[in-house]
């Protein structure tokens, strides 16, 4: 492994907290007002748009609503940037799916699931073998959460693994 790879949830992490931050600069709302107004705390605010906490899905809906942003249409941005950063593809690449297989693959992101198992297709280095594993759409939500478990017991080890040999 890389060791200067990102590990995947801080990598989609930092693209949330990015937007999160780009849309609050745009609507000129300070951070310690909106942090007082709904009673989340400055530093709280300011790990999210470091990409270093993912928000709640609660706090998320509340950020979005002070937005006045639709929060699937944030997830679905975020996912585009996502795929395309891991990719290395345009982001023009990802709408060859459904709308509203783009916001399923949103969702299953944001909540962390194996990138071999998104809705809208895996995400898989170029080149690399797809798994002969059954398509999502035939597994049960017992599978898809044990191939969860699995992909971060993965991630884990693997962090493990790069930070003991730095």
């Amino acid at each position: 492994m890389n060791k200067h790879r990102v590990p995947r949830r801080l990598q989609y992490q930092r693209i949330l907290g990015a937007r999160l931050h780009a849309i609050r600069s745009l609507k000129k709302i300070d951070r310690a007002q909106l942090a007082r107004r709904h009673g989340f705390s400055p530093a709280m605010l300011c790990k999210i748009e470091q990409g270093e906490r993912c928000p709640s899905p609660g706090a998320l809906l509340t950020l979005c609503d002070t937005f006045g942003v639709d929060l699937f249409g944030l997830l679905v941005d975020v996912a585009e940037r996502y795929r395309a950063e891991r990719l290395s593809l345009d982001i023009g690449d990802y709408h060859f799916a459904s709308p509203e297989v783009r916001r399923l693959d949103a969702l299953a992101l944001y909540q962390g699931f194996p990138e071999h198992r998104l809705p809208a297709g895996p995400i898989l280095p170029i080149g690399a073998p797809m798994p002969d594993d059954k398509p999502v759409s035939e597994m049960t939500l017992a599978e898809l959460l044990a191939n969860q478990l699995d992909q971060e017991s993965d991630d884990t080890d693997a962090a493990a693994t790069s930070s003991s040999s730095a």
